[in-house]
């Protein structure tokens, strides 16, 4: 196995010199691990890379979270872009396990989500997408959905025969007492 790592590029840029913070967390079983990478200052008007050794998350399921604090003025810039992982890095055993908790996220042009295992075979799903104005644009779940990570599409989702506008919707999970909004933009 070569040797796994993380890279990003960054822009860090403010007219003023008042530049925040930028940083990336980890979580390992649940635990986060933060300021893996802790970033400040003004680097002008230009990107450069980071990198992130992850050999010792080598066999476990990780979750990357940035968190970033802009300046004290609105010409503070804080960017980052072509975010991927080199490497093969396996799943052990114990971290293949179904997940034990409820999730909903957009990744890219899919809508990503995760139904724990708690003993039953199947849970009752709904997965709605509203317009910005609170009205039903789609129904992308309703029924019954097997524990584990499922996504969909965005890009084969369709309103009245027509492909989604661009623009800002929110998407709605329900189920077994769970229930999460989160806003998307579509380009």
């Amino acid at each position: 196995m070569s040797d796994p790592k993380l890279t990003f590029w960054v822009h860090m840029f403010s007219a003023d010199n008042t530049m925040g913070e930028l940083n990336l967390d980890i979580n390992v079983d649940g635990t986060w691990n933060d300021d893996v990478v802790s970033l400040t200052d003004d680097h002008g008007d230009q990107w450069f890379e980071q990198s992130v050794d992850l050999n010792q998350y080598k066999g476990d399921r990780v979750i990357f979270r940035f968190r970033a604090t802009t300046g004290s003025d609105w010409c503070s810039d804080i960017c980052i872009d072509d975010f991927k992982i080199d490497g093969t890095v396996p799943i052990n055993n114990n971290s293949a396990k179904l997940p034990s908790s409820f999730d909903l996220r957009v990744r890219g042009s899919r809508v990503c989500f995760q139904i724990p295992d708690n003993g039953a075979m199947a849970s009752h799903l709904s997965i709605k997408l509203y317009n910005i104005q609170g009205k039903l644009v789609s129904t992308l779940v309703n029924g019954t959905v097997t524990a584990g990570y499922h996504s969909l599409s965005l890009d084969k989702i369709a309103n009245n025969g027509q492909k989604l506008a661009a623009g800002m919707y929110f998407c709605r999970m329900e189920t077994r007492g769970f229930t999460r909004t989160i806003g998307l933009l579509l380009k």
